[in-house]
């Protein structure tokens, strides 16, 4: 619980937590309202530096960052669910235990390639998605220990997604996403609109592709690629684009200090090499993926005054195009130019049972790097399979479900490069749960 005497204390209070602390690189590009749509939700993603958009994942929760990922799921998923088993202590410096930050999303999908004759995969998928911020309970003085009031400040968004996917030699997965964002940081009888929750409405939209290399070469030459008659190599290349949070403003206490939703553009390319064991199962021994996202804040503010030099209120813009995300230098080469986020991760798989991530982020104003590592049930059945294929074969009912099933646990822990960072110690735990196709 938290003490403020007054409302301007409390908003100060309050967005040194959720804006300076944080959002620095909101701050680089021009000031944004609810810096928490920044946070990253995905235990998975978040443990390779928060690259989640371009990830050619089934984690439920890469659509709250690229709605084009429902469309990619789809083609292979009914259902799949991500969720935090247990809140994230946000802020944890602070020891304030009522701090925390949680998510959690719904997918469903349909590939009409399963049930009509089509020469190539057609998908749609739904999805519902929630991020919560909650910054704790305040007390309302008067400048001094009498109590007249306690309130709680929260934020939230509810998402609303739908996409169409597409496979015919390469996968594609288009997305959107309707969103409706909630601040609720001050009492509301303090508010010029009483009983009615600051808000705002965005709209998300993202696009998703996978270039599966090695089965295009064995298209082109007809045969497959094996050696020692088992053994599969595997390379995909992934590509993504994604624009968020493309709404208006939001307005705490008057229309003229009402601030831009956090527009931003993000692009990404990751690279995955994998060998697979195709002797009676088809079951990934090892992989390793390579990543990199790139995004920018797409807002340009200034200060308006009139002609005696008296404050007329802010303005703002939306900017065009990717902003100053060049594509070359910061995916390809890893470079930053000190004006965007980029974002650098790889995850290392065995057998589809164990995997570890590791990554970093850097922009204006926040260096940190990242780990986590996830547990799959999937790899249980792989090794059953290799070593007793016929034990859980997918003609019997038991086999099926097995099959067709998949829990995964992800962990991601925060190391900011500066001493005593309040994201210090930031842990995300999250559990994953699929039915395939």
């Amino acid at each position: 619980m938290i003490k403020t005497s007054s409302r301007y204390q409390s908003i100060i209070f309050i967005l040194s937590f959720s804006l300076l602390i944080f959002c620095h690189h909101a701050f680089s590009q021009g000031e944004t309202a609810v810096p928490f749509l920044l946070i990253g939700s995905s235990p998975e993603a978040n443990g390779m530096g928060r690259i989640s958009g371009s990830m050619m994942t089934n984690n439920a929760m890469a659509i709250i960052d690229n709605p084009g990922q429902i469309g990619f799921q789809s083609l292979d998923n009914y259902f799949n669910t991500a969720f935090f088993n247990k809140k994230t202590d946000w802020l944890p410096v602070f020891q304030q235990q009522d701090m925390t930050y949680e998510a959690r999303a719904f997918n469903f999908g349909l590939n009409l390639q399963k049930v009509l004759p089509l020469p190539f995969g057609l998908s749609a998928g739904f999805g519902y998605s929630r991020i919560n911020l909650s910054l704790g309970e305040f007390v309302i003085t008067n400048g001094d220990p009498t109590t007249l009031g306690t309130y709680y400040a929260q934020e939230n968004a509810e998402m609303y997604s739908f996409g169409i996917g597409l496979e015919y030699f390469i996968k594609i997965g288009l997305g959107c996403t309707m969103k409706k964002i909630e601040s609720d940081l001050t009492p509301h009888y303090r508010l010029p609109y009483p009983n009615n929750t600051p808000h705002a409405y965005a709209t998300d939209i993202g696009v998703v592709a996978q270039l599966p290399v090695t089965s295009i070469i064995e298209e082109v030459n007809g045969s497959e690629l094996k050696f020692a008659g088992f053994f599969k190599p595997q390379m995909d290349i992934n590509l993504s684009y994604a624009r968020s949070n493309d709404g208006g403003d939001i307005m705490y206490i008057s229309a003229y200090q009402a601030d831009p939703l956090p527009y931003k553009t993000s692009v990404g390319l990751n690279f995955k090499f994998a060998l697979r064991y195709t002797n009676n199962c088809d079951v990934e021994l090892f992989s390793i993926i390579h990543a990199r996202e790139a995004e920018d804040i797409l807002i340009t503010r200034w200060v308006n005054y009139d002609n005696d030099g008296n404050y007329t209120g802010n303005a703002w813009s939306y900017d065009d195009g990717l902003g100053d995300i060049q594509y070359a230098k910061n995916l390809l080469f890893g470079e930053t130019n000190g004006r965007i986020s980029l974002r650098k991760g790889f995850q290392i798989t065995m057998l589809e049972l164990f995997e570890y991530r590791k990554g970093s982020l850097s922009e204006p104003g926040l260096e940190h790097t990242t780990d986590g590592y996830g547990l799959n049930s999937k790899g249980l059945i792989s090794i059953v399979d290799i070593f007793a294929p016929n034990l859980l074969s997918e003609n019997t009912i038991f086999g099926y479900f097995f099959h067709h099933a998949e829990i995964r646990y992800s962990i991601a822990r925060y190391y900011p490069s500066e001493a005593n960072h309040p994201l210090g110690g930031t842990r995300f735990e999250g559990l994953n749960i699929r039915f395939l196709n």
